[in-house]
């Protein structure tokens, strides 16, 4: 039932029993104004902020090199304003990095949580195939160069230095603007398999050169295996340069 105060109805009520008149007088007390009333909600600008300084907090990257973008929330989500600062924490098992969420949550009187969907973008400057090379290239500091990325979009990691590619050679063909990755390479073979090489053994200052034979391939550093052609004895020895073996004296 509405009760509209106006004078006819004013009129009428003054013709109800005392109890009822007294019932409604109390009743209109206690129910606050439709117009005035209010719930101290709490702010999802709040909210969005806590998650985003979260994350500004786990990512050891650069500000200007981070990205964010926190997802809406839904207008008609109504939480009871927190007592407490909010906490934010890392969703189980996601990562800070591309689309995710972050929690949100309040540890008052009237706890609550919820997640803020974020996306991350990271941005790094990575090597890239300047232009079209070939497999087999041996890579020089003029084919490649650094280029801005988001390494969200990344699949496979990626390299970053020049050092760790240049004389090392491409096993794959690769299109220009490709990202450069370390399985795309492999080192430069300074011996192969049958080739005739020095072996040198050094003690001191006595140099001994002999003639050799090698097993197998092997690129700088590595260790092979090689057969001395006076003795043919079998010994280990360590690639140090093109058709040079190292053995202990």
């Amino acid at each position: 039932m509405q009760i509209v105060l106006k004078q006819g109805v004013m009129k009428a009520t003054m013709s109800l029993p005392m109890y009822m008149i007294i019932f409604l007088t109390v009743t209109f007390t206690l129910l606050p104004a439709h117009a005035g009333f209010t719930q101290d909600y709490q702010d999802h600008a709040a909210i969005k902020e806590a998650a985003r300084n979260y994350v500004l907090t786990q990512i050891s990257a650069d500000r200007e090199n981070i990205e964010m973008t926190i997802g809406t929330l839904d207008a008609r989500l109504r939480l009871p304003r927190c007592g407490k600062a909010l906490e934010a924490f890392k969703s189980p098992g996601a990562r800070m990095l591309g689309n995710t969420s972050i929690g949100v949550s309040c540890n008052d009187s009237t706890p609550w949580k919820l997640y803020v969907p974020v996306k991350i973008s990271i941005y790094e400057n990575v090597l890239v195939a300047k232009n079209y090379l070939r497999r087999g290239t041996q890579i020089k500091a003029d084919d490649i160069e650094r280029r801005r990325r988001d390494l969200s979009i990344l699949t496979r990691s990626y390299i970053t230095e020049p050092q760790q590619v240049v004389g090392l050679i491409l096993k794959q063909p690769l299109m220009a603007d490709a990202i450069l990755t370390p399985t795309m390479f492999e080192a430069q073979k300074l011996v192969r398999r049958g080739e005739g090489v020095i072996i040198l053994a050094k003690d001191g200052g006595i140099e001994v050169r002999m003639k050799g034979k090698a097993l197998v391939d092997g690129t700088n550093g590595q260790t092979i295996r090689v057969q001395n052609l006076v003795s043919q004895r079998i010994v280990e020895g360590q690639v140090i340069s093109r058709g040079v073996i190292s053995v202990p004296m």
